[in-house]
């Protein structure tokens, strides 16, 4: 069952506002989301905004990491 973009969008609101409450517990009604910390409610939106952008068309833009090492001199 593929949900709609308001349900996107309303399940992003839920997900913002569970960053208050650390142990929150929310549900879409096929999967449920249980946070132990900021992460997971920081790859929780970004999969939401993920599929946000691909019901709107929108490019997605790829994520960049950049390394930076130590060099002992």
């Amino acid at each position: 069952m593929a949900l709609t973009l308001t349900e996107y969008e309303s399940l992003r609101d839920e997900l913002i506002r569970a960053r208050l409450n650390p142990h929150a517990r929310m549900s879409d009604g096929v999967k449920q989301i249980v946070s132990k910390n900021d992460g997971d409610i920081n790859r929780a939106i970004a999969w939401v905004d993920a599929e946000i952008a691909g019901l709107k068309g929108e490019k997605r833009v790829p994520r960049k990491r950049h390394y930076v090492t130590r060099t002992g001199w």
